[in-house]
């Protein structure tokens, strides 16, 4: 997102502020306000209708409040485009893992990880982490219909 998109976005936070940005009011008139605001949609700068909270309304009322159009431009991230869930050495072991056997369970890859001395935090980011080339994703097969498989045959679950 350049410069200009950001400043973009916070022009038009402050078209959703509207009149709180330009009068003097008493919280009560200003909570009113809020809540009018938030049940309205909106058109944001990229063409899409949102429905806004008026707590994030609220949020930006403040924030305009304390820092003028700087402080209602987005933030740029620090962290774009590296997973904050799991760490790029333990994402490149599940890969391997996975290309050695696509069909190793959750479950399994979490205890193959326990055993070499690098546990995950939970789960969770297993999942999402990047599949091996041409795999599908890191969790359980799925079927025709889209519904995830049983890792073990039928007969073997009884």
């Amino acid at each position: 997102m350049d410069c200009d998109d950001r400043r973009q976005i916070a022009l038009w936070r402050v078209a959703v502020l509207g009149p709180l940005v330009s009068a003097r009011l008493e919280h009560g008139q200003r909570c009113a306000l809020f809540a009018e605001a938030a049940a309205r949609t909106h058109q944001r700068p990229d063409g899409r209708w949102v429905q806004l909270s008026a707590r994030t309304i609220e949020a930006w009322y403040y924030a305009y409040r304390k820092g003028g159009l700087q402080a209602l431009m987005p933030k740029r991230r620090r962290d774009r485009g590296a997973s904050r869930a799991i760490a790029p050495q333990v994402a490149e072991l599940i890969v391997r893992a996975k290309k050695e056997k696509p069909r190793r369970s959750i479950r399994r890859l979490i205890r193959m990880l326990e055993r070499a001395g690098v546990p995950p935090r939970t789960a969770e980011p297993l999942r999402r982490a990047p599949p091996a080339e041409g795999q599908g994703s890191v969790g359980p097969p799925r079927t025709r219909s889209g519904r995830r498989a049983a890792l073990l045959p039928r007969r073997a679950r009884r």
